[in-house]
């Protein structure tokens, strides 16, 4: 059975950058489905790339851009704010950080489940 590039399923990081709007631009010119967008910080962009794609989640890497965007749009769902804190870290391998913060799939699956 021969894969049909139209059922493609894309999550595109930094969407609203330079690479990430042509990436868009390519998908929505080829019918991909985009299913989850993430930008840092660009609300305006993000937000406008969201109502032409209507994907199943939006991600915002920078707190206050995406509080300005649930308020912006008076949405109302819950939402986790989950990285590292913005502090001195020791010097240690990726694993460990992504273990020590509660980055790992078992860390964040279980916030998720648990409501935070």
């Amino acid at each position: 059975m021969k894969n049909d590039a139209r059922h493609l399923k894309l999550m595109i990081l930094g969407s609203t950058g330079s690479v990430g709007s042509q990436a868009c631009d390519v998908a929505l010119a080829c019918g991909y489905d985009v299913v989850s967008l993430s930008a840092n910080s660009n609300v305006e962009a993000i937000e406008a790339q969201a109502r032409r794609f209507m994907p199943a989640s939006v991600c915002m890497t920078d707190p206050a851009a995406a509080a300005e965007l649930i308020a912006e749009n008076g949405i109302t769902a819950e939402y986790e704010h989950i990285a590292v804190p913005d502090e001195f870290v020791k010097q240690a391998s990726v694993a460990s950080q992504i273990k020590k913060y509660g980055l790992d799939k078992e860390s964040v699956l279980n916030r998720i489940n648990n409501n935070g």
